[in-house]
């Protein structure tokens, strides 16, 4: 029961916070909301709560953060580039074999390679994924973005934190 209250309590400051107010009303709105919230949907990850000893993947989760808003504006330059200055493209696919156990990290993996500029996660399985990308002669340097990112996201899900 009380990682649904810790729960409901964070659902409730992310309330206030796109309210714009930290009224009483809007405070105990929010909890309410967030612990039925919390319970009702106890089931959708499984295991996976938010816990005090969680708060030890912020640190991983703003590393994870901070490298796809980089690779996000570099990917959209890249872009630009090719799609005003008439460059040559030669788009393919290649497989990226991963180690992710956790299927929410490797959901998160996959929609991160599709929301970056150029490339998209065609295919996702348990060994591996299928990227296609703009340029394929780029993909040694994807190749090494997504498993920059990868590793990144396997100290936020990892439960040894």
């Amino acid at each position: 029961m009380r990682e649904y209250v810790f729960n409901g309590l964070v659902m409730s400051l992310v309330w206030m916070m796109v309210r714009g107010s930290a009224s009483g009303t809007t405070a105990v709105f929010g909890a309410a909301v967030g612990v039925f919230t919390a319970y009702r949907f106890r089931g959708v990850f499984g295991n996976r709560s938010i816990h005090f000893s969680s708060l030890r993947r912020i640190p991983y989760a703003l590393s994870y953060f901070r490298a796809f808003i980089i690779d996000l504006l570099k990917s959209n330059l890249e872009v630009a580039y090719i799609v005003l200055g008439g460059k040559e493209t030669d788009p393919g696919s290649f497989s990226y074999s991963h180690s992710l156990e956790d299927r929410t990290a490797l959901a998160v993996l996959a929609n991160t390679i599709t929301l970056t500029p150029g490339t998209l996660t065609v295919r996702c399985t348990e060994e591996k994924l299928e990227v296609h990308c703009i340029r394929l002669e780029d993909r040694q340097e994807a190749r090494e973005e997504i498993e920059n990112m990868e590793e990144k996201l396997e100290k936020v899900f990892n439960d040894d934190n």
